[in-house]
């Protein structure tokens, strides 16, 4: 057994130095394993010590494999009676899809390419050589997870993102997995990766044309020639579901650019103007580069079970219940010269008819010069001075509406309801001072209110009624996620892009790009 384990760890390490890489040889071809008798191999504490010995692994790294194994009986955990189980073939799967798509060097894995190679001349696994194998997947395993779960950055505060990253403990994480006592389902993150395969494969296989339409409208049974173009190219994008590839304009293009245009964020006019051509000629690289960016995102945000999740960049707010969106709103969000922040707190209170405190920075820079030349301003507009500061007053014309939702914050945030709703018409919503206002929030407080708290429906409109102040605090635990996603997949499949409003992609590419060298 020494002399074989010599032999093989002679190869590991000679492939490692070599950069021998066999990512791409697939795993579907391998022996199917058997759905009878399981037979695991006990992995002996003093031969991980020496194997990892051999191939120099880490002092952490080395604990990190004996804690799993001793939660594991020391049994084997990736292969049953000579072969591979199903969730080590799947998780190699994952790790060559993230190595060949995301191109870094920390998702290597040449020693794993090595012995999977030797596994599948043999068609099995002998048995002196299954401990070599099953280390080495778990080395793998806990040396790759913390890129493919925790990204690049390990500090994303330095781009403005104030939410903390999820803490994992890779070692129960693997644990749960091979006993099969972890979840799995297809996450938003998994969806945005599978929608990186596909670009990734249309920009190696496909020469994306240049659009340039004279006449926006599109004519039924007019003759256009980029319109064959256009319809293949939706058609791959999977905005065009017809099978006629003509030149003739038809309903089912215009169906088809509506589609695109509302994945991109813009009015969903059906005509090929200037703005719905600009993105329709967005190069591919730039469309990958974008998701490879929100990827990195994903994997900095917590999964959200319960709890109000934010986007920024799409003006859009969903509720999230039991790992599901239940509801959608359209949301106002800070300007460009006043952001909204990300970040994340609890909910703490709903308050009906709500005083508007506002702001010093508001009252400084716009409400003084005002009663400068307005000495009637504040009560023109149901304000009042309360404790030095100025206040406005519940009613029909306050600028929070009927309802705010509070969750305590450094940056002084809030959800809150506004008198003025033909501003949710525009296309840019980037217009507030950082407060995130809410097309519906009377829809948003009810929900709240019935699952999150001990207040009696039955009186809400009574209380609405009184136009005084009513905050209702909320019993349990519920987290409010302002985040900020220029790229994403939506509950119906579809791929969204959004305009980076605070232009906070390039920092990240440019922090991704220089991680990923080192």
């Amino acid at each position: 057994m020494l002399m074989v384990v010599t032999i093989i760890l002679n190869l590991l390490i000679q492939a490692c130095s070599s950069g021998y890489n066999n990512a791409n040889k697939p795993l579907n071809h391998l022996p199917k394993t058997s759905k009878n008798v399981v037979t695991t191999h006990l992995i002996d504490s003093a031969f991980i010590l020496q194997y990892c010995h051999t191939l120099n692994v880490s002092s952490t790294l080395q604990l990190q494999v004996l804690q799993f194994y001793a939660l594991n009986n020391y049994n084997s955990a990736w292969v049953d009676n000579d072969t591979l189980t199903n969730i080590a073939k799947a998780y190699y799967s994952r790790l060559q899809q993230h190595s060949v798509l995301l191109g870094t060097s920390k998702l290597k894995h040449n020693a794993l390419d090595t012995l999977l190679t030797q596994y599948l001349l043999s068609k099995s696994i002998p048995n002196n050589t299954i401990p070599i194998l099953d280390v080495q997947f778990t080395i793998t395993y806990l040396l790759t997870q913390p890129v493919m779960y925790g990204g690049y950055i390990s500090t994303p505060s330095t781009l403005k993102w104030y939410i903390p990253k999820p803490i994992i403990n890779y070692v129960q994480l693997l644990h749960s997995l091979v006993s099969n006592k972890m979840k799995t389902s297809t996450t938003a993150y998994d969806l945005l990766l599978n929608q990186l395969q596909l670009y990734t494969n249309l920009k190696l296989n496909y020469t994306q044309p240049i659009f340039n339409f004279k006449v926006d409208s599109i004519v039924v049974d007019s003759s256009v020639v980029q319109y064959k173009q256009l319809k293949q190219y939706l058609f791959l994008l999977q905005d065009y579901s017809s099978t006629d590839t003509s030149t003739l304009g038809t309903p089912a293009l215009i169906t088809a650019i509506k589609s695109f245009q509302y994945r991109m964020g813009i009015d969903s006019t059906g005509k090929l103007n200037a703005l719905t051509i600009n993105q329709l000629n967005i190069p591919l690289e730039a469309r990958i580069n974008t998701i490879k960016i929100n990827l990195e995102r994903m994997r900095w945000l917590p999964p959200i079970y319960n709890g109000i999740l934010v986007n920024i960049a799409d003006y859009n707010l969903q509720v999230m219940a039991n790992d599901k969106p239940v509801w959608y709103s359209k949301v106002i969000v800070g300007s460009v010269s006043k952001k909204s922040v990300i970040f994340t707190a609890n909910l703490t209170q709903v308050i009906l008819n709500p005083y508007w405190n506002i702001p010093r920075s508001i009252v400084n820079n716009e409400i003084n010069g005002k009663l400068r030349r307005n000495p009637n301003y504040l009560r023109n507009n149901n304000m009042e001075y309360s404790n030095g500061n100025i206040r406005q007053k519940p009613g029909s014309d306050n600028a929070l509406g009927d309802v705010k939702f509070i969750f305590p914050n450094p940056y002084n945030i809030y959800l809150h309801d506004t008198p003025t709703k033909l501003l949710f018409n525009q296309t840019n919503r980037a217009l507030s001072h950082g407060c995130i206002r809410v097309y519906n929030p009377m829809y948003l407080a009810q929900y709240l209110l019935q699952h999150y708290s001990s207040f009696d429906l039955a009186l809400l409109d009574s209380v609405m009624a009184t136009h005084q102040e009513t905050p209702i605090h909320v019993t349990s635990t519920y987290p409010v996620y302002i985040a900020y996603f220029t790229s994403w997949v939506a509950g119906n499949g579809k791929l969204h892009f959004a305009n980076d409003i605070y232009h906070y992609d390039a920092p990240l590419a440019l922090a991704m790009a220089n991680h990923s060298i080192k």
